[in-house]
């Protein structure tokens, strides 16, 4: 199970049983510090991409920053395979990309991420941007923002990913049997899968 703590300005990123999580809120809790939430998304993201789209033997070693954007929010994670190294989450999501100042803010937010990531992590780059997105999607935002930090990247679709192959050949594009309609799906399936994975 991952956890994302928020202490006032400070984060603090765990990704581990739910035992030691138990044992650090206790640890918290007798330093008298306050916690403002929790939340699973980091690992499960680092789930979806260790399934389904870090399974070569090269990208076990690989650096990669995964990047979810949401209907009101961006969630970025970088992690060396299953590893977790660092989260963040951006309150900037497609549905404010269509402003070009917007998008520049978005593109220097992960400058930052990457930066901060640097600066605690040294001599380690990130080696690559993946996003986290369905078929859907506008590629063009995906592009602009690869271009921008001048970074290799690749968009994967954990629906595309999994093998939905329709065995009863119905053409409603829906497989026999699974209750998920791929056609124009706005749904990004990466959380929910990853937290299906963990």
């Amino acid at each position: 199970m991952g956890c994302f703590f928020f202490f006032d300005d400070n984060i603090l990123v765990m990704a581990t049983q739910k035992d030691a999580i138990e044992r650090h809120l206790a640890i918290y809790e007798k330093a008298g510090l306050n916690i403002k939430s929790m939340s699973a998304w980091p690992i499960s993201l680092v789930n979806c991409y260790t399934r389904f789209f870090g399974r070569r033997k090269s990208d076990l070693a690989s650096v990669v920053m995964l990047i979810e954007i949401e209907a009101n929010c961006t969630n970025i994670v970088i992690c060396r395979h299953k590893h977790l190294l660092f989260a963040r989450s951006i309150s900037i999501g497609y549905g404010q990309l269509d402003d070009e100042a917007l998008l520049t803010r978005l593109v220097l937010e992960l400058t930052g991420c990457k930066r901060q990531f640097v600066s605690m992590h040294r001599n380690t780059q990130v080696e690559r941007l993946i996003f986290l997105s369905n078929r859907v999607a506008d590629r063009n935002i995906y592009e602009k923002i690869a271009q921008k930090l001048e970074m290799p990247a690749q968009v994967g679709d954990c629906l595309a990913a999994i093998n939905m192959n329709d065995a009863s050949g119905n053409d409603k594009g829906q497989p026999s049997g699974t209750p998920i309609d791929r056609r124009d799906c706005q749904v990004n399936w990466s959380v929910a899968f990853g937290l299906s994975l963990s």
